[in-house]
C-alpha cells in the first residue's frame, strides 16, 4: 500500500520481489533483480533483502545476491521503497520487476561493480560509472573466465558471471 504525503504532494509505496523457485531442482548461483521506473515520476528510497546489495540510481534499483540458494519451493525477497509523485487528475503506478540485468549500461556496471566487492576486489564506489580500477578488475576477471580482457562490461562477461539479460525473462508487474 501506498501513504500520501498530502504536503510533499507525494506517496510513499513498498514492494516485496520476490524471487521464487517453482522448478523441482535446487538453483544455487548469482541472481540479479532490475526494477525501473518511469523516470522523474518514481525514485527509489531504498532497498534490502538477507544475502542481497542493492544499489538505488534515482528511476532504477538493481540488486545481486552472488550465491543465491532456492530449495524447490523456496522464496527470497527484496524489500523495496519508492516515493511517487502525485498526480493532479489522480491515476495509478505501475511498478515491473524482472529477473537480469537490464540494457542499461550503468545497471550493468553497477552489476559487475557489485559482484567484484563481494568476491574482495577492492573497485571504489559502486557508482555505474567504470573508473581505472573497475576496467583493471574487470579485464583481470575476463581473462580468469576465459574471456578478451578488454576491460568492458559486455554480455559475455554478464553471461559469465550468471546473470542473465531481463530481455530474456518475463516481467512482474503490480499497479
Amino acid at each position: 500500500p501506498c501513504v500520501p504525503n498530502v504536503a510533499a504532494q507525494t506517496y510513499a509505496c513498498g514492494f516485496d520481489l520476490t524471487v521464487s523457485n517453482t522448478g523441482g531442482a535446487a538453483f544455487v548461483g548469482p541472481m540479479v533483480l532490475g526494477d525501473a521506473f518511469d523516470p522523474g515520476m518514481v525514485s527509489a528510497v531504498s532497498a534490502n533483502g538477507a544475502g542481497w546489495t542493492c544499489n538505488l540510481a534515482g528511476d532504477a534499483a538493481s540488486c545481486i545476491n552472488g550465491n543465491l540458494t532456492l530449495a524447490p519451493g523456496a522464496s527470497s525477497a527484496v524489500s523495496l521503497d519508492v516515493t511517487v509523485k502525485g498526480l493532479p487528475e489522480g491515476g495509478s503506478f505501475q511498478n515491473c520487476a524482472k529477473i537480469g540485468a537490464s540494457d542499461d549500461p550503468t545497471a550493468q556496471a553497477m552489476i559487475v561493480q557489485t559482484a567484484l566487492t563481494l568476491m574482495g576486489v577492492e573497485i571504489g564506489a559502486v557508482d555505474g560509472k567504470p573508473g581505472k580500477r573497475t576496467r583493471a578488475a574487470v579485464a583481470d576477471l575476463q581473462k580468469q573466465l576465459g574471456l578478451e580482457p578488454t576491460g568492458e562490461i559486455d554480455d559475455p562477461l554478464l553471461g559469465a558471471l550468471g546473470v542473465p539479460m531481463a530481455g530474456q525473462g518475463e516481467k512482474s508487474c503490480v499497479t
